[in-house]
C-alpha cells in the first residue's frame, strides 16, 4: 500500500482507474487530506501510474526538506548577526508564503521528520 496526500487517480486523472466521491475502488481513506492506495487491487498500468506519482511526490517532499532548512540557517542568521541573545521561538522567517516564527518552524520540522517516519519525541 502507498499513502498519498491526494488521490492519484482523481486528481491526476489515472488512466486506469476513475474516482467517484473522491475515491477510487483501491483508495483506503487513512485521515483528512491523506490516501491509502492498495497498489495490489490495480492493473499493471494503474500501479505503475500510481508508482510514478509516489515518486514525484518523494521529490516534491525532498525540496519541502530544502525549505526548512533555508528557513533555520535564516533564523540562525539572524542570531549570528545580532548583538544581543535573541528569542528564536519567537523571532519570524518567511517560508510557505507566510512569516512564520520558530514554534510554527518548529512545528513544520517535526511534521517532516514524522512523515518519513522519525519521532523525536519518542526518541529522545
Amino acid at each position: 500500500m502507498m499513502i498519498f496526500d491526494f488521490c492519484p487517480a482523481h486528481d491526476s486523472k489515472c488512466p486506469c482507474l476513475t474516482c467517484e466521491d473522491e475515491h477510487c475502488k483501491a483508495c483506503i481513506g487513512t485521515g483528512p487530506g491523506r490516501y491509502g492506495v492498495d497498489t495490489e487491487k490495480l492493473c499493471a498500468r494503474a500501479k505503475a501510474y500510481c508508482e510514478n506519482e509516489k515518486s514525484k511526490q518523494k521529490e516534491e517532499k525532498e525540496s519541502r526538506e530544502v525549505t526548512l532548512l533555508k528557513a533555520v540557517w535564516q533564523l540562525l542568521d539572524k542570531q549570528k548577526n545580532s548583538p544581543c541573545v535573541l528569542n528564536l521561538l519567537t523571532e519570524t522567517v518567511f517560508y510557505d508564503e507566510a512569516e512564520c516564527d520558530g514554534y510554527c518552524l518548529s512545528d513544520d520540522i517535526l511534521d517532516c521528520l514524522l512523515e518519513k517516519g522519525i519521532d523525536l519525541e519518542t526518541e529522545g
